[in-house]
């Protein structure tokens, strides 16, 4: 198992400071959140930087840290989400990431599945899973897992936010297991 942490609420600091938190706290992963209020990761010159992507994928596999997600809190259900969300799996895709999250907190599952339809064909290209999390109304995992049965994609995941089912739906996480098991990441 791989721990790592998130830079929610930590946009103040700089890459370097980040890679010496995992370093000195010996973390295998940094969660990337909100990436676009980060331009100083990935502007000119900076680490993510299309001519430095490569160096920081070095770097951090010889310091034996991962980026395991970049994290968003983008809602799926907005038609704005697939222009957002194109942006972060192709980050993701060039940052050598293998997932991108998003939520959904508003009650529209037909404008849902018609923009992860959408994203299927971007994820699959980028080779970047679309991993939705397990809060706002898919903190049901009963529901989510419907919907996602409905898709058969291996470019579709699920993030288990353990808080949300629990709280929200008085969900067992035996329960959650038995209903996003194949999915979890």
């Amino acid at each position: 198992m791989k721990l790592s942490f998130s830079t929610r609420g930590w946009s103040n600091l700089s890459w370097n400071e980040l890679i010496n938190i995992a370093e000195e706290m010996h973390f295998s992963g940094i969660e990337l959140y909100k990436l676009e209020q980060t331009k100083s990761f990935y502007q000119k010159g900076a680490a993510w930087d299309k001519i430095n992507t490569s160096a920081t994928v070095r770097e951090l596999r010889d310091k034996g840290i991962s980026i395991p997600v970049l994290d968003t809190a983008i809602e799926l259900a907005d038609a704005s989400c697939i222009d957002e969300l194109t942006w972060y799996i192709e980050m993701a895709s060039a940052m050598r990431v293998d997932k991108v999250g998003t939520v959904a907190f508003i009650d529209d599952e037909e404008s849902i599945k018609e923009n992860i339809l959408k994203l299927i064909p971007v994820c699959e290209k980028n080779k970047v899973r679309l991993s939705i999390k397990t809060t706002g109304i898919f903190a049901d995992t009963g529901r989510l897992r419907n919907l996602l049965d409905g898709f058969a994609s291996d470019w579709l995941a699920v993030t288990w936010d353990m808080h949300h089912p629990y709280y929200d739906f008085k969900e067992s996480a035996d329960t959650t297991i038995k209903n996003l098991g194949a999915y979890v990441e």
